[in-house]
């Protein structure tokens, strides 16, 4: 017997595994464009986020330029 993954791998060409890609919103770039101009700790208190996500998203950005 065939599990459902094994037969969507099979029968759907667009099928992809893993998690799907996370599709970055208003507040990701907004919390971006106000880091340009202020420190890591200041845009995390504004934007209540940690500072691990504002280095996180800077990283991704790095990336994706």
């Amino acid at each position: 017997m065939q599990s459902r993954k094994d037969y969507a791998k099979l029968n759907n060409p667009d099928f992809k595994e893993g998690r799907p890609k996370k599709i970055w919103g208003q507040r990701e770039l907004n919390v971006l464009a106000f880091r340009k101009t202020h420190s890591i700790k200041e845009t995390a208190d504004q934007y209540q986020v940690s500072t691990g996500s504002v280095k996180k998203w800077q990283r991704i950005e790095r990336g994706l330029e």
